[in-house]
């Protein structure tokens, strides 16, 4: 399954919804990169070296600042629990 790195403003309950389904999902407070004001770039390169995807509530700041610099692309799920789509967007 896939592995995966949960920023702090990440909803725990979805963390423990994708554990569920088999995700090696792996949250900053686990890491003890909560709560520190660590640049998101920082989170990226953790996730990067452990061979993870961030997920994060914080898309625009990553879309923005990191990804489009880098060449990265993204996957976004937007909509609530009742329902969902999802955008690709090539930030390169």
């Amino acid at each position: 399954m896939d592995r995966l790195y949960a920023d702090e403003n990440f909803p725990l309950p979805i963390v423990e919804l994708l554990r569920i389904f088999g995700h090696d999902v792996l949250t900053t407070e686990e890491t003890g990169n909560s709560r520190l004001g660590i640049p998101d770039e920082d989170v990226l390169e953790f996730a990067i070296a452990d061979k993870r995807a961030v997920l994060t509530r914080n898309w625009n700041d990553f879309r923005q600042e990191i990804l489009v610099k880098k060449g990265w692309q993204l996957i976004r799920v937007k909509g609530s629990h009742h329902h969902s789509q999802g955008q690709h967007h090539n930030c390169g």
